[in-house]
């Protein structure tokens, strides 16, 4: 098996992060919903790279059958996750970033774009860490 990648997660974070500063540079200007918007779709790129990084590095890293991953439901990845050291957000979190992703899928609309964006720099924080751990324990290999 070769090394898996994280270059697509990193990616997305680093996106995220950077849409989040152009964000800041422009919330009073006539530019503020465009660098809003932005950061949305860099949340829902991020968001959606969570769960392939963190079935890569359960496989390779500890030894969990692919097969079983499949077919964990989100809650169990994610609580997996957490028991092998990947995260230490509890789930209660991850689902207030589940539905923050939901509502930018289902329910768009200026208010929910708000509220959806006041979740957005504590996700920035969780993918961060998460991504520092897969990186260590890569390292570790």
């Amino acid at each position: 098996m070769s090394p898996i990648s994280l270059k697509a997660f990193a990616n997305s974070v680093a996106a995220l992060e950077r849409a989040l500063q152009l964000y800041e540079a422009h919330r009073g200007g006539e530019l503020r919903v465009m660098a809003r918007n932005s950061v949305i779709l860099e949340f829902e790129i991020c968001y959606g790279q969570c769960r392939p990084a963190l079935q890569r590095c359960l496989e390779e890293f500890d030894g969990t059958p692919s097969q079983s991953l499949d077919e964990m439901s989100y809650a169990s990845l994610i609580r997996t996750a957490n028991e092998r050291g990947y995260s230490e957000t509890p789930w209660a979190e991850w689902k207030a970033f589940r539905d923050a992703r939901n509502t930018t899928a289902h329910a768009y609309s200026e208010p929910a774009a708000e509220e959806i964006l006041l979740q957005i720099p504590k996700f920035l924080i969780t993918a961060r860490d998460m991504l520092s751990r897969m990186m260590r324990k890569q390292a570790e290999r």
